[in-house]
């Protein structure tokens, strides 16, 4: 048997994996909506049943400032390719201004027809409901914008 060299760990900076975990997040999340495409399927319905279970976990989080709120909002964007999130406070709520999602080259390569991504925004529609918070968005090329109001 021939004489192998001896099993080495295979260590990581801590960024690289951020990196590498927040890729793969966003082609997971966006395969699935290629997948539901394929098959004719309503991501509307997938987004909502999503932010049903999700509501469950944001209890906490609705005791929350307005900008603590929206910083959860942000991160879930953040962490699927967002580029940049801002917030705004505003007469009857806040605003939460989201660049670069979904990742255009992304969706480019995997061809998702343009806006395709749009009714995922609804994710966050039921959280708004267990919590009696108005939930709206406004999706551009550019830009998404989240409007909560109370």
């Amino acid at each position: 048997m021939k004489n192998l060299p001896e099993k080495k760990e295979l260590i990581f900076k801590p960024e690289e994996l951020l990196q590498a975990g927040m890729l793969n997040y966003q082609v997971f999340m966006l395969l699935t909506m290629k997948f539901i495409q394929e098959h004719q399927l309503a991501l509307k319905d997938l987004a909502l049943y999503f932010g049903k279970e999700m509501a469950k976990g944001w209890e906490k989080v609705m005791h929350a400032t307005p900008e603590q709120i929206a910083r959860e909002f942000a991160k879930n964007y953040l962490t699927a390719g967002a580029t940049k999130a801002y917030y705004q406070e505003t007469e009857d709520g806040f605003e939460i201004e989201i660049i670069g999602w979904p990742n255009k080259q992304l969706v480019k390569l995997l061809a998702l027809p343009e806006n395709f991504t749009k009714d995922w925004n609804f994710v966050f529609e039921p959280i708004a409901t267990a919590y009696n918070f108005s939930y709206t968005f406004e999706q551009t090329e550019e830009m998404l914008l989240i409007k909560i109001t109370k």
